[in-house]
């Protein structure tokens, strides 16, 4: 069923549109009304007033003629003229008022009769036009009070319109603001630098992305047009854009030229708003371009030092195939010894590759322990020396006897490798000397030989992947390029640093870090310094046992048979560390490290238990971060050696944020 027309036009306005239009038909109909009926009302007044004055002038006539006892007085004629004019409606007092005429000269008893008469009749009338006036105004009176309460509910129902239509606004602007914010949030956070031109291509807006890649304070470039610093394949050109005049999507690489005269590659996309402005977004590609230039680098590499060996070992085993060098024992030895070389020489190159990508995923091997530096430089130089002494260069080293904590075959990579450059870019008849010192918390190892140097400008780039000083040097020096990289990745991974310092002409020097195992010598009479370790656990023996095997690391230890003697001594003097069994004879081992937590959270705790715990007290122990070892899995030397494993992270954390 279709709606009434009325609601059909109100549902096509705008709400308030339609509020007005409810309040002014509310005023002019109340005014209609108001108008109707005290027009009305006036009009009874008038003729009760009109019937008052008749009334009024038939007294005076009558008095005269009672006083002249004749109606032929001039006074008496204009009377009855008035009369005629006020009464002209009325044909009944019109013909009395003719036969009073023709009886004024007469006697008064007729002339009073038809007075009396037409008295009578205008009294009726007075009665009935009062009582019209009166139901008139009460009607007035309901027409005025309907009209009201009509126009106090038509102005309710346009006041709620346009209550309606101003919250709806309210909401509606809001909602804008809102998704104003957001869009500027969005905008600002954008990983990707935003631009927004003219149709001039003059920039107009920018988020804070673009005035990084740009190189230039928001309020600098803003009103700058695009071709200031938009660049195509060539740099002294400004980039076109064709979709600023044909209101294309485009993208395109395209160079961002910063005031340094620096260049930034970037991919952009450009899209035509609704407004006429052009949105431009400007994506960095740096990275990418960096990729695809060391993934051409990579593929060239690879392919020079796969075919390389490839074809000698391919040669190799060819003439040993062929059956020629059967006489010659010597030759053919020869042939499997090249063979062999070039094979370790592209496992070396598969091992690298391989090293270089598990540095770069953040998931190295590592078997950390306590290394022992002087016998790690001694077996490293013990490696080189016979390369050395072809070469012609004498390699000398110093360490003192410490140790650190490290994977000793990561760290014997990592130093070979270094050795190993400086013989290989060490003129015949150099030096080569490797050294170590330490202080409170790191080894330092430096690499120092007599050769040609690095440049400046390459000191930091010798450590990307691929790379080398010189082009020539994969060439006449061999290797991947990959060393250096490699190396750095094993040092940052153990918490140390790498870096080069060098002199053209003079030598070049590697150092790099590494962290010094827990210092556990004995400390001077009366000087505390160890680290102090709790055990408490009820076999005696067991006790007897971990307490040798500790204090021979070089830790002061503290041992209960009872829990409550071990929180009793603990509160007396915190441990660094507390190894506690799970079952004693007075209270769970649970409890003691609780208690220890509680009352020292950075001391570490081991539970070495011979019984099994249940899925809630393992919850407990990985909640507390307590590790767990079993004594039929475990002896007392690994035990240690998982102390020396969390007071060491205790060092490195506390080294950090030194």
């Amino acid at each position: 069923m279709p709606r009434p027309r009325s609601h059909r036009f109100l549902r096509g306005r705008p709400a308030i549109d339609a509020g007005f239009l409810v309040g002014v038909v509310a005023l002019v109909l109340v005014g209609a009304l108001s108008y109707l009926s005290t027009r009305r009302l006036q009009n009874e007044g008038d003729w009760v007033a009109h019937t008052y004055e008749v009334l009024g002038h038939l007294d005076r006539i009558e008095i005269q003629t009672r006083v002249l006892e004749h109606g032929s007085d001039p006074a008496t004629v204009t009377e009855l003229a008035t009369i005629r004019d006020l009464t002209a409606d009325n044909a009944v007092e019109q013909a009395r008022l003719d036969t009073l005429t023709r009886l004024i000269d007469g006697p008064p008893g007729p002339i009073l009769t038809i007075i009396g008469e037409m008295q009578a009749q205008e009294r009726q009338l007075l009665g009935e036009r009062i009582a019209k006036a009166a139901n008139v105004e009460r009607l007035n009176t309901v027409i005025i009070v309907f009209s009201t309460i009509l126009a106090t509910t038509l102005m309710g129902v346009a006041l709620a319109l346009l209550h309606r239509d101003l919250e709806a606004r309210r909401r509606t602007e809001m909602a804008l603001q809102d998704s104003e914010t957001k869009h500027r949030l969005l905008m600002e956070q954008a990983a990707d630098a935003i631009i927004i031109v003219d149709s001039d291509a003059v920039c107009v807006d920018a988020n804070a992305r673009a005035t990084d890649i740009i190189g230039r304070p928001k309020a600098e470039f803003m009103g700058m047009p695009l071709s200031g610093f938009l660049r195509g394949d060539d740099p002294k050109r400004p980039a076109g854009l064709p979709m600023l005049r044909y209101g294309q999507v485009t993208t395109g690489e395209f160079w961002i030229v910063r005031p340094d005269d620096s260049r930034v590659p970037v991919e952009v996309r450009a899209t035509l708003l609704d407004d006429g402005r052009v949105q431009i977004i400007a994506r960095d590609i740096s990275e990418r371009k960096e990729v695809d230039r060391l993934k051409g680098e990579f593929v060239s590499m690879v392919s020079h030092e796969l075919r390389t060996p490839l074809t000698s070992i391919r040669g190799a085993l060819g003439l040993l195939a062929s059956g020629r060098l059967e006489e010659s024992v010597e030759k053919r030895q020869r042939m499997i010894d090249l063979a062999a070389a070039n094979t370790d020489r592209l496992i070396r190159l598969i091992n690298n590759i391989l090293d270089v990508e598990r540095i770069n995923s953040n998931a190295p091997t590592f078997e950390q322990a306590r290394c022992d530096v002087r016998d790690l430089v001694e077996q490293v130089v013990e490696t080189i020396t016979p390369l050395a002494d072809k070469a012609g260069i004498a390699v000398h080293w110093s360490a003192p006897s410490i140790a650190v904590w490290a994977d000793a075959d990561r760290m014997a990579q990592t130093l070979t490798n270094l050795v190993d450059n400086a013989v290989k870019f060490s003129p015949a008849g150099s030096n080569v000397i490797v050294e170590v010192t330490a202080d409170d918390t790191f080894a330092t190892f430096s690499v120092r030989d007599e050769g040609r140097g690095i440049p400046a400008d390459k000191l930091e780039s010798v450590f990307d992947r691929f790379q080398q000083v010189d082009a020539s040097d994969s060439r006449d020096k061999g290797g991947s390029g990959l060393g250096l990289a490699i190396s750095r990745g094993i040092v940052q991974q153990h918490g140390g640093r790498m870096w080069v310092e060098s002199v053209l002409g003079e030598g070049t020097t590697f150092r790099f870090t590494i962290p010094l195992a827990v210092v556990r010598n004995t400390p001077a009479p009366g000087v505390s310094t160890a680290p102090l370790v709790l055990v408490c656990d009820d076999d005696v023996d067991l006790l007897v046992v971990l307490r040798a095997t500790l204090e021979q690391r070089g830790y002061r230890v503290m041992t209960a048979s009872l829990g409550k003697d071990a929180m009793q001594r603990f509160d007396g003097t915190p441990a660094n560390a507390v190894i506690v069994d799970t079952h004693l004879p007075d209270v769970s081992g649970l409890q003691i490290i609780r208690h220890v937590r509680a009352t020292s959270p950075s001391t570490k705790t081991i539970l070495y238990t011979g019984a099994y715990l249940e899925p809630d007290e393992r919850d407990f122990a990985r909640a507390t971060g307590t590790s767990v070892m079993t004594k039929a899995a475990a002896n007392p030397g690994q035990v240690a050696d998982e102390i020396d494993r969390l007071l060491q992270q205790t060092l490195l954390t506390q080294s950090a944020t030194a």
